[in-house]
């Protein structure tokens, strides 16, 4: 059985509705934002630099005679990253998120070079020329980010109680210099503490490295500080 028209009757009744119908057609092609599924990234957690995802777009297309066709992927878009300067959250995409991805209204290809990066960030020049004339074009598209997906086991949250940093496995906190202020009290829930450093002090005294006054030296020690 051969599928409807998506053209109607009403379509071409009037002058009028048949503009409107070959207008709408034509804005049909402009493509804006879609759902789609990532398939693979360039990045995978590591310390690098802006990275590209392949993805999957899950809303078919709608030809004239009403029948669907899937896209096929969709390659090398550039990603979302939350990034100020040289500070950023890395949370790269993985194979089977879903997310929105939006299409520019120019050819991108030009600005997906490095070397073109750099003389924008550089100030070197403004910007960069389409390298086609392709508008509202689903090849420039630029993946924004996850919805629709799974409740996350590692996450950090804001709630009106708290800011909590939930992992798994391991929390770790590496700088030169870190500082904990609390205005009444810190409180350390663990099985097992593992201090390190001969320099630590607890209350301005060193806590690893100390001495006992009023004993005699022997061979024993004296046990954990209590």
């Amino acid at each position: 059985m051969t599928a409807a028209s998506i053209q109607t009757g009403s379509d071409s009744a009037t002058d009028y509705s048949t503009i409107q119908f070959i207008v709408t057609s034509i804005l049909s092609r402009i493509v804006t934002t879609i759902p789609v599924k990532v398939i693979s990234c360039t990045n995978d957690g590591g310390l690098s630099a802006w990275g590209t995802v392949n993805v999957q777009p899950l809303i078919g297309q709608v030809f004239g005679n009403n029948s669907v066709v899937q896209h096929g992927q969709l390659f090398s878009l550039p990603y979302l990253r939350i990034q100020g300067g040289t500070n950023a959250i890395i949370m790269d995409p993985q194979p089977g998120d879903i997310g929105a991805a939006c299409f520019c209204s120019r050819d991108i290809s030009s600005l997906k070079k490095q070397t073109a990066i750099n003389q924008v960030k550089s100030g070197a020049v403004l910007g960069v020329s389409p390298a086609s004339a392709r508008k509202y074009n689903i090849a420039d598209g630029i993946y924004m980010g996850g919805m629709l997906n799974a409740q996350p086991t590692q996450y950090l949250r804001f709630s009106t109680e708290s800011i909590e940093v939930i992992s798994p496995t391991k929390i770790k906190l590496s700088a030169p210099e870190i500082e904990i202020d609390a205005s009444t009290k810190i409180t350390i829930n663990s099985p097992a503490n593992d201090i390190k450093g001969g320099a630590t002090k607890i209350d301005n005294k060193l806590f690893l490295s100390h001495t006992h006054g009023g004993v005699t030296v022997g061979s024993g020690n004296s046990g954990p500080v209590t």
